[in-house]
């Protein structure tokens, strides 16, 4: 792993940027992206998840840092061809935008994103009650296909946790989840960012949920 104004790292193929802050607003030249990306990220504190590939050989546009992270972010992206959808308020995935796509970023609506943290932490709270599977010291992306009833009925990892065995467990913990209060966008997936922690989000006290308050 190596180490820059902003901390990067590949997991299985899979290029994760965490942020810094800078404190003034700067011009930002067109460069290739994944440069452009890591300076975006540390000037706004926003932390993106994308396939190494996927921005190899594409460069951004000019944008201006002033303080507007999703509007910039959107500009940067700009002619791209790639879309980021943020998972919270902070977070965002990037990936090939697709026909019919409405903008090159989708932050979340107020009902989607207190839907989305309460995902978040309905499969912490799942994850937390296997051992193995427990978050705290790996970095992996779910993307989360909810069906009828609100179960899920699909988990694709973007990627793995580092672990074969791990993945294959987070996989079928997380299909046993039952979901309640769904918002009405349910075919597209849910994107949920599981991340190390300094403080292991696993409380030995609690008990396992394995539903969605």
């Amino acid at each position: 792993m190596t180490m820059t104004r902003v901390r990067r790292a590949l997991w299985g193929g899979w290029l994760w940027c965490l942020p810094g802050l800078l404190a003034a607003s700067t011009l930002l030249p067109s460069l290739p992206l994944e440069q452009a990306l890591a300076r975006f990220e540390e000037y706004s504190g926003f932390a993106g998840f994308y396939r190494a590939e996927l921005v190899r050989g594409r460069h951004s546009a000019e944008a201006v840092l002033e303080g507007e992270p999703v509007r910039e972010l959107a500009v940067l992206l700009n002619g791209t061809g790639l879309h980021a959808e943020f998972t919270d308020d902070r977070r965002y995935v990037l990936s090939p935008r697709t026909a019919g796509a409405p903008s090159p970023v989708v932050p979340p609506s107020a009902p989607q994103a207190g839907f989305q943290a309460r995902l978040q932490q309905a499969v912490v709270d799942a994850l937390c009650g296997d051992r193995m599977a427990a978050p705290g010291n790996y970095r992996l992306a779910l993307a989360l296909h909810i069906g009828a009833g609100g179960v899920i009925d699909a988990v694709h990892l973007l990627g793995s946790s580092g672990q074969p065995a791990r993945d294959h467990r987070i996989r079928a913990l997380l299909q046993q989840l039952r979901l309640s209060d769904m918002p009405a966008r349910t075919q597209a997936p849910f994107v949920v960012l599981i991340t190390p922690s300094a403080v292991p989000p696993c409380d030995p006290s609690d008990p396992v949920s394995g539903s969605l308050k």
